[in-house]
């Protein structure tokens, strides 16, 4: 019978260093995209692709960091965004009571001021929330449009100035990073 001895008192095999290194190595080699293959994202030959909690479009924040989720409603003129996480699992909630978006339609570009949404079945209130919309009667016949978005910060991550492409949701100005397809 074979015994693997990890530490002994007279002739320790491994230091706590050693066990350490190896805990590391274990954890950051089954990391992968930080979870098991049970999250809400595939991967594939072309990278991996995140999908939307609301049935609206992704758009990704800085290098991976987080996301935001875009829905048009247009049957109310609605604008809703949702921020998110890395991996568009988790919301991620703020402290800001509004931020700005500007819509880009044709040669003209329209403000929207998205105002903090309160949700009682998750305890988000104004000042806490992840969730944010604006109403605009254009977007009830506007279908397509690109828009920038003002400045805000996500958890000391400061964003100002990103384009996308609604309903598409990639980053206009971010297309190429890392092998990612969102």
């Amino acid at each position: 019978m074979t015994q693997f001895i990890l530490w002994s008192k007279e002739k320790p095999m491994f230091t706590s260093l050693s066990v350490f290194m190896l805990f590391l190595g274990l954890t950051l080699g089954t990391a992968g995209c930080g979870k098991g293959d049970s999250h809400a994202h595939s991967h594939g030959a072309e990278g991996h692709a995140h999908q939307p909690k609301n049935g609206g479009v992704l758009v990704e924040l800085g290098n991976h960091e987080f996301n935001l989720e875009i829905l048009v409603e247009p049957d109310s003129g609605r604008f809703i965004v949702w921020v998110l996480d890395a991996h568009a699992e988790n919301y991620v909630r703020l402290p800001d009571k509004e931020f700005e978006v500007y819509a880009i339609v044709g040669d003209e570009e329209r403000l929207l001021t998205l105002a903090a949404v309160e949700n009682k079945a998750t305890g988000e209130v104004v000042g806490n929330t992840s969730q944010f919309s604006a109403q605009a009667d254009w977007l009830k016949t506007t279908t397509t449009f690109s828009a920038r978005l003002g400045e805000f910060s996500i958890r000391g991550n400061s964003f100002a100035d990103l384009t996308f492409h609604y309903p598409h949701g990639t980053m206009a100005t971010d297309s190429d990073h890392d092998g990612h397809d969102h």
